[in-house]
């Protein structure tokens, strides 16, 4: 028992110290998610672009006519207002599939990449679908914990999102189906407890990260400045989080 126990936290210290073995496919991969990144940033500029567009037909309504003018200004108003809503909603879930198309795209080819794996249109079809079934419910979720004031909680199941889903396109990338990826994700993600201290580590050395951003908030005049550096080291850190974490699961599989 203490010998397998031993194996465990062995493992994933192991894994920690590896993720740190940089190669060409480690920097490739990090170009990768900095475009990756890049092409999600402007998705959410040209999405509130839109938006605020549409918006600027609210700016007309008299709003007491909702509940004080005629029945004809009460239709017109109401009218107005529906019209954005339904263009809200169906314009988010534009922008949700578009995002996780993107996410597919670039993360299959980042993770078929460092794992030596082949890509064609089945397997990007495959993850599609599985990244869809994490992120879809999980950002309507979300945004009802977020409304409810219910972040800690939001920030829990995040963190459980990200561990399934990571394993799931392990999986999907390692050449198993949908449903055999799915499968194989759930049950290594059960067993948390093999991975819950590489994960400290990292979660450590993320709050060393933070402290040092702080300084970079200070020591930057500008917003876009200070922005631009801590996501470019903070993509890095996650590149090396990830390159651990495929280490992790070709050692516990």
């Amino acid at each position: 028992m203490q010998k397998e126990k031993r194996l465990i936290w062995g493992r994933q210290y192991r894994s920690f110290i590896d993720a740190f073995v940089l190669d060409k496919k480690f920097f490739m991969s990090y170009l990768y998610d900095i475009v990756f990144y890049f092409l999600i940033i402007l998705s959410f500029i040209f999405w509130g672009s839109l938006l605020k567009g549409k918006a600027e037909a609210l700016a007309g309504i008299d709003y007491s006519s909702v509940f004080l003018g005629s029945q004809q200004q009460m239709d017109a108003s109401l009218n107005v207002l529906q019209s954005f809503l339904v263009y809200l909603l169906s314009s988010l879930i534009v922008l949700i599939l578009v995002m996780v198309l993107i996410f597919t795209v670039f993360k299959g080819m980042i993770w078929t990449s460092l794992m030596g794996e082949k890509r064609n249109l089945r397997y990007f079809k495959n993850l599609f679908f599985a990244n869809a079934l994490f992120y879809i419910p999980f950002i309507l979720l979300l945004t009802f914990l977020l409304f409810k004031d219910m972040g800690i909680i939001a920030g829990i199941v995040f963190l459980f999102v990200m561990h399934f889903n990571a394993l799931s396109i392990y999986y999907i990338s390692s050449g198993k189906g949908f449903r055999s990826g799915l499968g194989n994700a759930f049950k290594s993600g059960v067993n948390v407890h093999r991975f819950i201290l590489f994960y400290a580590l990292f979660g450590a050395l993320f709050f060393i990260l933070d402290l040092f951003f702080g300084l970079v908030r200070e020591n930057f005049t500008s917003n876009l400045y200070s922005g631009t550096v801590i996501l470019l080291i903070l993509v890095f850190f996650l590149c090396i989080v990830r390159n651990g974490f495929i280490k992790l699961v070709e050692k516990i599989k």
